[in-house]
């Protein structure tokens, strides 16, 4: 968004972080099968935001996923 009240209306997943562990960012997890929970509910938190905001729902295009070798994050964690 510039500023101006204008919003974006097709979004592309890049990023998702674990800060506690990695409070630096250098391990970029939204590819990792593992996270696929976790990107979800972030996604549906950002889409809930905007709508309060009075903002268009936009699409948000869906990181492509691969197995990452990390355990997974179990249910309700993602919530944490």
């Amino acid at each position: 968004a510039s500023g101006r009240g204008d919003s974006a209306k097709h979004y592309v997943e890049g990023f998702l972080y674990d800060l506690e562990s990695d409070p630096y960012e250098l391990r970029n997890l939204i590819e990792f099968e593992s996270h696929r929970g976790v990107a979800d509910v972030m996604r549906q938190r950002l889409l809930r935001r905007m709508a309060a905001a009075g903002e268009e729902e936009p699409t948000i295009e869906l990181s492509s996923t691969r197995k990452s070798g990390q355990r997974r994050v179990d249910p309700g964690e993602e919530l944490m």
